[in-house]
């Protein structure tokens, strides 16, 4: 919609509304039935939903309330479903789970402080890692020293085609690590859309489109 690419309205209303349904039952929230992977689950859901216009209420802090209490002393948080690069990276965790926490926890500031020092001093091994790391400081307000440091990081990761790899710079790239890597270097403001490095990345994005308008990415 911001970009002015036409919505189906009406399965734009009714995936909200499966997808974010849960956010009205305080009950289950209170239990918590299911708390698998905080930061990557319930850090994404509340992401997603405030995307999609949910405004906070008593249920949404009380997710925002699990993250937070899940949040190690250092600032991170732990991953468990261990699936590279998405569901692995502890950069990504701690990006998501703070960003969460900051849309819809009432009093965020000492967790996503303790989450901005974390991403700061942390080094990525990955294009994973290196994007989130990125990611995560613009989203707690880092300084901008760090933020264009982790972006000159993330910057020297790209491969002479335009496109990122997921784990290494070894392995084949993808649209995925391409894409994401992509949008937080102009999110960082460290690239502009019209430098050839931004480009050449989406170029290779569009040479890769299959003919269904999809990218295909391995597992």
């Amino acid at each position: 919609r911001a970009r002015g690419i036409p919505v189906n309205e009406p399965t734009a209303q009714r995936t909200s509304t499966r997808d974010y349904k849960l956010l009205l039952d305080l009950d289950a929230a209170v239990r918590v039935e299911q708390l698998i992977d905080p930061a990557m689950s319930e850090g994404s859901l509340l992401i997603g939903a405030h995307a999609a216009g949910v405004a906070p209420s008593l249920v949404t802090a009380v997710y925002a309330r699990h993250l937070a209490r899940t949040q190690m002393p250092d600032g991170h948080w732990a991953i468990f479903d261990n699936r590279p690069p998405h569901s692995h990276s502890a950069f990504t965790g701690a990006a998501i789970a703070a960003h969460a926490i900051q849309l819809y926890h009432p009093s965020p500031q000492p967790f996503v402080a303790r989450a901005r020092r974390w991403l700061a001093a942390a080094i990525p091994q990955d294009t994973e890692d290196a994007t989130f790391q990125l990611l995560g400081l613009l989203w707690t307000a880092a300084p901008p020293k760090a933020v264009a440091a982790s972006a000159a990081r993330l910057a020297s990761l790209q491969q002479p085609s335009g496109a990122w790899s997921q784990t290494s710079r070894s392995k084949e790239p993808d649209a995925y690590s391409t894409a994401q890597a992509l949008y937080a270097l102009l999110a960082a403001k460290a690239w502009r859309p019209d430098d050839v490095t931004s480009t050449r990345s989406v170029q290779w994005l569009l040479d890769h489109q299959a003919t269904d308008g999809s990218w295909h990415v391995k597992t």
